[in-house]
């Protein structure tokens, strides 16, 4: 602007000059002269340049300002486009159900999680009265923001429970604002606190019966002991001896039905050190085979590093390997050479996997996914208790008990324990 500006000066300074010096009407004969002196010449060119500049600097400075308020407005359109697309991202995204409706309850706009709610497509929903398909999602008489419950009616028929808000729209420049409910699905809540009430009940009940199976306990030794004295006063009526004898058996059986539900009931604590993996395991070999019903005819190996060492409760891992072998055992029982295998390594510096082998009558597909469940059995003898404490004693410790291999004449489980 500025240059233009002098350029124009120069310009108009020269028509003056070749004015003033009558050079004007060599070129146009009818061209009128108004400059009669010299001080007419400055006082017109002095006018003019100022003029020049004047409007120079005034069109510098709107083109400036106009420059600026551009930016501004490319800035503005920026932000107001990204917040468009976050809220659309936000509204799309959310996991709750967002609902909004115009003064006369028409539904204006339904998000995702809101479809995914109630079955609903938006182009299903948008246009309509909000009370003709959600009759439970009430418009308060005033403003309330307390959340409320209601039976929402799903497409698919379903009835499921919501709780849901109602909240003003403030949008100033409507003259008549809507609202917005914000949705949220209960059913999986709902279902939660029913599993928390039954697992309370189920824990208060186990409470009971673990008294109660204590208090079994002394009346059955009575019994038991009462048993034996009468046995040695019958030694020559066979037909009493028989009836005792299945006593003692009952008896037997139920005392370490109760002993196992003890256990099991109980809360585990392990309380952890270095034990050696070889000794113990030995060990529960030798208590097993302390037991009158033990099968002499199991041939038992051992493939244990003398140096490997465990972190844990002994006694409990003890437990668990009498568990597993005992039942590894009882799988072999009708077989001519049956085998157990019982090995252990160190996986990583991170943890040890015990693992128990046998070549017994193996477990079947269906049952697999139930042998570690409580009370859950094939055998007429069993208590359905060995394997669920051997999981839970197991789980105590931070480890993982797995049915790895299971084909007919092989079953093999193996038991990871983490090292600190």
């Amino acid at each position: 602007s500025l240059l233009f500006a002098a350029l124009s000066t120069l310009l108009f300074g020269s028509q003056l000059v070749i004015e003033y010096g009558g050079y004007a009407s060599r070129f146009v004969q009818t061209y009128p002269s108004h400059l009669s002196s010299f001080q007419m010449l400055l006082h017109y060119f002095a006018i003019y340049s100022l003029t020049f500049f004047l409007v120079a600097i005034l069109s510098s400075m709107l083109s400036t300002r106009l420059q600026r308020t551009e930016a501004e407005l490319f800035q503005t359109a920026s932000d107001y486009d990204r917040l468009s697309f976050l809220y659309k991202q936000i509204f799309d995204d959310i996991n709750t159900g967002i609902i909004t409706v115009d003064a006369d309850s028409r539904v204006t706009s339904f998000n995702r999680a809101a479809e995914l709610i109630t079955g609903y497509r938006p182009g299903e929903i948008i246009g309509r009265n909000l009370s003709q398909i959600f009759s439970g999602l009430e418009i308060p008489l005033r403003d309330d923001e307390r959340r409320q419950m209601t039976a929402l009616p799903r497409r698919d028929g379903e009835t499921i429970p919501v709780g849901y808000s109602c909240a003003r729209l403030n949008a100033p420049e409507d003259t008549e604002n809507g609202y917005v409910f914000t949705l949220q699905d209960l059913s999986q809540i709902k279902k939660m606190e029913a599993q928390v009430q039954q697992a309370e009940k189920m824990a208060t009940i186990g409470e009971m019966a673990a008294g109660i199976a204590h208090e079994l306990r002394n009346p059955l030794a009575a019994i038991s002991g009462a048993v034996q004295l009468l046995e040695r006063e019958t030694r020559d009526n066979s037909i009493n001896k028989r009836l005792f004898d299945i006593i003692m058996r009952e008896s037997d059986r139920l005392d370490a039905t109760i002993r196992d539900f003890l256990v099991f009931s109980k809360p585990v604590n392990p309380e952890k050190e270095w034990f050696s993996v070889l000794a113990l395991a030995r060990e529960a070999l030798e208590t097993l085979g302390q037991n009158p019903d033990w099968n002499s005819a199991l041939h038992l190996d051992l493939e244990i590093p003398s140096d490997l060492n465990g972190w844990g409760d002994p006694q409990l891992i003890r437990q668990v390997l009498l568990n597993l072998v005992a039942n590894s055992a009882n799988a072999c029982r009708t077989m001519e050479n049956g085998r157990i295998l019982l090995r252990a390594e160190e996986q990583s510096e991170n943890a040890i996997v015990l693992e128990v082998i046998d070549n017994g009558i193996g477990i079947p597909e269906d049952l697999r996914e139930r042998i570690f469940e409580p009370f859950f059995t094939t055998r007429e003898t069993g208590t359905g208790l060995g394997l669920a404490i051997v999981r839970q004693i197991v789980h105590s410790h931070g480890g993982t008990i797995s049915l790895r291999d299971a084909h007919p004449q092989t079953t093999l489980f193996s038991v990871s324990l983490p090292l600190p």
